[in-house]
């Protein structure tokens, strides 16, 4: 079930079908089904509609799709993440374009959204309805359980802090809304992955685990392609959103944490704690001390050193002096 619309999955002559059974009076505008059937290329999964007695059957083709819900549980690197969000911001300016109403997108829930991976392509289920009803769309509640839900290998910790800002400020907005796209648009999301580009990687909130010499660490920045949008990169005629421009760090040591993500060290003694000036600030409340370890350098070698916490430091248990890293 998805609200009050009946969903389940069929198995048809070697095809997967999403079958959503509507009500006999929902009346379906034939000019938005033959869109969403043309248009397959922009992120529309092809739909066939079947009228019984009593309901209103429409049939979309999902093979060789998955959810996105699943699709995101594997390590992401932060580039294929925001190419996602970015195909999410055209499948929104595409419906825009063609006077599709976003409420008609399933569009609330990772579950009901779905990717091919041989295309790396997402794919969003329409409606064809004349008028609906039944708030089967949130577009931020959607990007915010794709962001929370999601297995992102980070290598740009504070675009990604500024995006989870930028959504918790869209769901505060869409309080109290009826119609919770109200207040959302395609343009804001694209004018955010445009901004995107200013966001400078630092120092971010992740806990470290090791430090890793001669690293290979890369941060992504994102440009955008759009015509019209930029003077500074060339126009490729489709709206591309983002591309990853990766450049090499200069720093030779970096500390990785259990995820596998790289955080360049450029000066020593590094400061590990939940004070907001130290050089690796953790997120959570304040504990007794600020500080709970150091990257020290010594002849060329590196070491981790416990500070002041009364309670040890997440590194080490129980705390030594120092640890070779």
């Amino acid at each position: 079930m998805l609200g009050n619309i009946s969903t389940k999955i069929l198995y048809q002559n070697c095809d997967t079908i999403l079958q959503v059974s509507l009500k006999k009076k929902d009346q379906i505008n034939e000019n938005y089904l033959q869109s969403i059937n043309n248009n397959y290329a922009q992120g529309l999964v092809n739909v066939r509609w079947e009228k019984t007695a009593t309901r209103n059957v429409l049939k979309y083709n999902i093979s060789n799709m998955t959810a996105l819900s699943e699709y995101i549980k594997q390590t992401l690197s932060q580039e294929k993440y925001f190419e996602l969000i970015g195909q999410v911001q055209k499948i929104l300016e595409f419906c825009s374009n063609v006077n599709i109403p976003v409420d008609n997108l399933i569009l609330k829930d990772p579950k009901n959204v779905y990717y091919d991976v041989e295309k790396h392509k997402l794919f969003v289920v329409c409606l064809p309805l004349m008028e609906n009803n039944y708030k089967c769309s949130n577009t931020v509640k959607f990007l915010s359980t794709v962001n929370k839900k999601s297995n992102v290998s980070i290598t740009n910790g504070n675009a990604m802090n500024k995006y989870s800002e930028f959504l918790a400020e869209k769901l505060i907005l869409q309080k109290g809304k009826a119609n919770k796209n109200s207040c959302f648009t395609y343009n804001h999301l694209y004018n955010f992955l445009h901004d995107t580009n200013n966001i400078q990687p630092a120092r971010n909130e992740a806990v470290p685990e090791n430090i890793v010499p001669n690293g290979k660490a890369e941060t992504e920045s994102f440009a955008d392609m759009r015509p019209g949008r930029s003077n500074n990169v060339q126009d490729d005629g489709e709206h591309t959103i983002l591309v990853s421009q990766k450049a090499k760090p200069k720093a030779e040591v970096y500390l990785t944490d259990n995820s596998g993500r790289e955080y360049p060290l450029d000066h020593f003694p590094f400061v590990i704690g939940r004070k907001k000036n130290n050089d690796l600030s953790l997120p959570g409340s304040g504990t007794v001390s600020g500080e709970h370890a150091a990257v020290i350098s010594e002849g060329g070698e590196y070491f981790i050193e416990d500070r002041d916490s009364a309670n040890g430091t997440f590194l080490n248990s129980p705390p030594p002096t120092a640890v070779r890293g």
